[in-house]
């Protein structure tokens, strides 16, 4: 007896040592994956908040060549298929313009110079701007970096990298440059750098509208409502405008957004104003939410849209000449509504819930006679 309670400690013991080691291992195994997933995270935003500087710039000026009256500007778009461009000033001394880091030159005329942005104080039409302000988003990745060859000092590089939720809800241009930091000659060193807006977007039922030149389709984009799926959300953005105007109360027939007017009683019956809400005064954004019991018979559609606030009323497209003296060419944002007719267990409870309505008022109107 004796014997087995002690062959039953040492087993007991072994069996102890083992899942102290897996524990041990567990342990460090989780260690290491933190570590390793650190290591990989920080690694990432190096990649996204540190660019590096290109091998192969979009343009590089010379010092030597930048003066020459012949040197043509140079023009970079970008867009979702080419996120980056890169300046390379080359040469001693010669410096990216603006020298702030994150400033661009933005000018209300074609011809302006690098020499005006760099003196942007003392221009009317031109000026030094955030880059995060002039695209309205944040943690934009723009360096401004010196170039050398050893302990020489080659010039300075100039990179931007957007990612593709950068992208403004309308086109923009800027433009930045290269001038010696001695000397102040006039340079042509210029390169124009052109920002295609983003497309106009639907995800679950959430559109977020662009008015780029080529942020819209021919055709509109389109949203499916239905009992399970009930919300719609439209994002016209700061400088867009929500259209139909009357849009709480009255629907378009049209993807032209021309034949407007008529109440959604129309097609929805059950209709009620509360149905729409704005989510923030000034945003942009409202919301219609059809209540699940409230949904047509049959298949309903209306269309409603965004369009920019300077566009006027309804235009799928057109060139607004703006306060820059730029003609610039603007699109709106066009959405097709399905709203799904209700289901026919939906149908059935909702005719049950009015016979039994009918039948309690019945009821109780028996009651009152016979009291009476």
């Amino acid at each position: 007896m004796e014997k087995t309670r002690r062959s039953f400690r040492a087993s007991s013991q072994k069996w102890m040592a083992v899942c102290m080691c897996g524990v041990v291992l567990l342990c460090s195994g989780l260690g290491f994956g933190e570590k390793y997933s650190e290591a990989l995270l920080r690694t990432h935003l190096r990649q996204v908040s540190e660019p590096t500087v290109e091998a192969d710039p979009d343009a590089i000026c010379e010092v030597s060549n930048q003066v020459t009256v012949n040197q043509k500007p140079v023009t970079v778009t970008l867009s979702k298929n080419k996120l980056g461009a890169s300046l390379h000033c080359t040469g001693g001394d010669n410096l990216v313009v603006p020298g702030e880091q994150g400033k661009v030159c933005s000018a209300q005329r074609d011809e302006a110079t690098v020499d005006e942005c760099k003196n942007s104080a003392k221009s009317q039409s031109l000026k030094q701007v955030a880059l995060e302000a002039l695209l309205d988003s944040s943690s934009i990745a723009v360096m401004k970096k010196e170039l050398k060859e050893g302990l020489e000092n080659k010039g300075e590089a100039w990179t931007l990298h957007l990612q593709a939720e950068q992208l403004p809800l309308s086109d923009k241009s800027f433009f930045i440059g290269c001038q010696k930091k001695t000397g102040g000659e006039a340079t042509n060193c210029k390169v124009t750098i052109k920002v295609e807006a983003r497309d106009s977007s639907v995800h679950s039922n959430s559109v977020t509208c662009a008015y780029g030149t080529k942020s819209n389709g021919a055709s509109p984009l389109q949203v499916e409502m239905t009992e399970e799926h009930n919300t719609l959300k439209l994002d016209c953005g700061p400088t867009g405008s929500i259209q139909p105007t009357s849009y709480e109360s009255t629907y378009c027939e049209d993807p032209d957004m021309k034949t407007c007017g008529k109440p959604y009683t129309k097609i929805l019956p059950a209709f009620e104003g509360r149905w729409w809400t704005k989510a923030k005064e000034g945003s942009g954004t409202v919301e219609l939410k059809i209540p699940a019991s409230s949904f047509p018979t049959e298949d309903r559609t209306f269309y409603i849209g965004c369009t920019p606030k300077d566009a006027g009323l309804y235009p799928p497209s057109r060139s607004v000449t703006q306060s820059t003296g730029q003609s610039v060419t603007s699109s709106s944002c066009t959405v097709m509504v399905t709203v799904k007719a209700a289901s026919a267990s939906s149908r059935a409870m909702n005719r049950a819930t009015i016979i039994a309505a009918v039948a309690g008022a019945a009821s109780l109107s028996g009651g009152f006679a016979a009291y009476a």
